[in-house]
């Protein structure tokens, strides 16, 4: 398959996530509309950055400096330059409501510190973190590990998840935003780490299915598998580290659901 014409699919594929995300702002929460985008919308931004990077074998010629100054320009210069944008609209609107609420200005700087993130800006840093794990995974470490981190971090998130919904009805919510705010952007770039290794791994396994047929069949079963497995698994929302009310089928339909799209084109 012509190497422009793949990338362009991938590019297709981030537009459905894309469009998942919208989708998921503007209609209500708990529909099965909403359950089955949430089990791999957030996953396919990650899987295709891992397919694109195996695809493109482009850590092969490049520096750890000359790739975080790379992803400094294209991912924390926008995230600085949207947060501070979106706080100083937030703060305009409560000037012109004169309802000026400071603890709320000082949470989102915080929260944009820290790398939590204000608003949907927190993809930003937790991509930024993911990607240079994953180039010092690629590039310094034994293949062993990467073994090791496709088992370490679904157990881990597992837990996490399951520890952040207790935590969130043990403590007030003001201790829960600041704890939230040390744990949750690592928590989140090591669920990406996992899935850019997903990507990586399946641009390697599904390069070598040449057959449009074949690979039609694989992504409507996976299709299918996707569509009924995610309806078992509300309660998706991988900002706050909830990875739903059954946390394996996250890792399991966000493979089937970010695949079925990327290997059927």
């Amino acid at each position: 398959m012509d190497r422009k014409r793949r990338i362009k699919y991938i590019d297709l594929c981030k537009g459905l996530g894309i469009l998942m995300v919208t989708w998921g702002h503007i209609t209500k929460l708990g529909n099965p509309v909403d359950t089955w985008a949430a089990s791999f919308k957030m996953a396919i931004f990650f899987v295709a950055a891992g397919y694109l990077i195996r695809y493109a074998d482009s850590y092969r010629t490049q520096t750890l400096k000359g790739y975080a100054v790379k992803l400094l320009k294209s991912l924390m210069l926008p995230y600085v330059l949207f947060s501070i944008l979106s706080i100083g609209f937030r703060f305009a609107t409560m000037i012109m409501k004169h309802r000026i609420d400071i603890p709320a200005i000082k949470s989102y700087i915080l929260a944009t510190i820290t790398l939590r993130g204000t608003f949907a800006l927190w993809f930003l840093p937790v991509l930024f973190i993911a990607e240079i794990l994953f180039f010092c995974l690629i590039k310094y470490l034994p293949k062993w590990m990467r073994i090791v981190i496709l088992i370490v971090i679904p157990v881990f998130g597992i837990w996490e998840s399951y520890f952040i919904r207790h935590l969130i009805i043990s403590v007030d919510p003001l201790t829960f935003e600041r704890i939230s705010f040390l744990i949750l952007p690592i928590s989140k770039a090591l669920i990406a780490l996992w899935f850019l290794e997903i990507g990586h791994i399946g641009c390697m396994l599904f390069s070598k299915v040449t057959s449009r047929e074949i690979r039609f069949m694989i992504g409507l079963v996976f299709t299918i598998g996707n569509i009924f497995l995610s309806q078992q698994n509300n309660g998706v929302d991988l900002n706050n580290m909830s990875l739903g009310i059954q946390p394996p089928l996250f890792f399991v339909t966000g493979i089937i659901g970010s695949f079925w799209s990327t290997i059927c084109l």
